[in-house]
């Protein structure tokens, strides 16, 4: 009968794993004193399995952050790196100096890697920013301070400080304190009063 003739055929058919998207967290650690982060930054960075970012900031982290440590100076690297780990790192935590949104790579690494990453999972927690610590340190609020980066990028000191008022400067490398000072000296500001700061947060900071 029919039943004589029926063969039964079973095929398994492996289909390609589909990997979990890729958890990345993008830090402001602040100043650098681990007191300092939020509890949410500090959580993110002992859950993270792979930690990236400028190797000062990687030196600085506790033992409970277990994470492989990757040092990246460049948005370049970091995106390299981390594309390189899709797939094989399922939670990856940047650190940054200060806050994520005050002259920080973040906000440029982000826009690469949403295209680079288009199924990774994005994560941002801010950070204490050097005028909040600054303008701790000195007792005064900072709601009216004018910021003005002179770190990598061209900048007229004398215009910054025209308007009057308190003007804060993001200094570094070509462009130091004494630099700015001296520009404003021959642009007839002299007299303003300055404080500067270096090392925020860390031993041996000092501000004078």
């Amino acid at each position: 009968g029919f039943a004589a003739h029926l063969h039964l055929i079973v095929i398994r058919v492996y289909l390609p794993r589909k990997e979990a998207p890729m958890d990345i967290t993008l830090i402001g650690i602040g100043p650098g004193d681990w007191l300092s982060l939020t509890q949410a930054a500090a959580q993110a960075l002992e859950q993270a399995l792979v930690i990236l970012g400028a190797p000062r900031l990687l030196e600085g982290l506790p033992a409970q952050c277990g994470g492989r440590r990757i040092a990246c100076l460049r948005t370049s690297e970091l995106v390299e790196a981390l594309t390189g780990l899709n797939g094989r790192a399922g939670q990856a935590a940047v650190a940054f100096s200060g806050d994520i949104g005050f002259y920080s790579g973040a906000a440029s690494l982000l826009r690469t890697l949403q295209t680079a990453l288009p199924e990774a999972r994005f994560t941002l927690l801010p950070g204490l920013s050097s005028p909040q610590v600054l303008a701790a340190r000195l007792g005064r609020p900072w709601q009216n301070w004018k910021l003005v980066s002179a770190h990598g990028v061209a900048c007229n000191p004398a215009a910054a400080c025209a308007g009057g008022g308190d003007v804060f400067f993001l200094t570094g490398g070509s462009c130091p304190p004494a630099s700015l000072c001296a520009q404003l000296t021959e642009a007839g500001l002299g007299g303003c009063q300055a404080t500067a700061a270096s090392r925020l947060g860390y031993p041996d900071e000092a501000i004078v």
